[in-house]
């Protein structure tokens, strides 16, 4: 074999190691740049960004910008999805920092003990029974799935983020702070719907959507906010460019 042909074969390797990871655990914090009880959730979800087992997602709410500072991340497509969560999970009313953990069960996202017991045994769980896999580069990028028939009818998602912000933050509860968000929401779009057989779906990377987006998770889950039954991340440019 070619010392070519090797390289490619052994990156090949550790892009497929690397796109899809066992017992993995969706997080999703409800944060805001005007919370002043944020600052310590947003540090946690820069730990767990590290985790290989874990999809982190940072949704920027809008509700705290009548403070005296706007966030510049937030969308009030984002409110809708946590307000959409909280009433799934029983829950009068929304709150930051809140973390959704595969769209099961919720926790104030500062708590670090009861935020990683719930990761804990969400990854002791079967929770997540379809298998999320990219395969390809940037010019033909595509996910497999495949997964048991009763996820049929579980909607895919594509979900654009930005893996690290800083945003000094010069009004209202923070201001005065440089505060760091990782795994920032820019955009999110249904593909499709999972038929509870193996699919595989290319991805445009092209998309308007992308909006200068450096990182891609895929969901797929019950509903716009019920349970999330698989997922996997991928850094784009760390994507072979064909």
């Amino acid at each position: 074999m070619k010392k070519s042909a090797l390289i490619i074969v052994l990156f090949s390797f550790i892009f497929a190691s690397q796109a899809f990871a066992d017992d993995v655990v969706v997080v999703e914090l409800f944060t805001s740049q005007g919370c002043e009880k944020c600052p310590p959730a947003n540090m946690l979800m820069e730990d767990l960004s590290r985790d290989k087992t874990v999809v982190s997602l940072s949704w920027h709410v809008d509700y705290w910008d009548f403070m005296g500072w706007q966030d510049t991340m937030a969308k009030p497509a984002f409110t809708e999805r946590q307000k959409a969560y909280n009433e799934a999970l029983g829950r009068k009313g929304v709150y930051t920092p809140q973390a959704i953990i595969n769209g099961r069960s919720q926790v104030a996202g500062s708590n670090k003990m009861d935020l990683y017991e719930i990761i804990h045994n969400s990854k002791a769980s079967d929770e997540m029974p379809v298998t999320v896999i990219f395969e390809g580069d940037l010019s033909s990028l595509k996910i497999k799935l495949n997964g048991p028939e009763t996820a049929e009818g579980a909607v895919i998602k594509i979900i654009w983020l930005d893996s690290l912000q800083r945003i000094k933050i010069s009004d209202g509860k923070n201001a005065g702070k440089t505060i760091t968000y990782v795994n920032v929401v820019k955009n999110v779009k249904n593909i499709g719907v999972f038929q509870g057989e193996d699919l595989t779906i290319p991805l445009d990377l092209n998309d308007a959507d992308r909006n200068g987006a450096d990182r891609i998770v895929v969901l797929l889950q019950m509903g716009e906010t019920g349970p999330i039954l698989g997922a996997a991340k991928i850094d784009l440019e760390r994507l072979p460019a064909n």
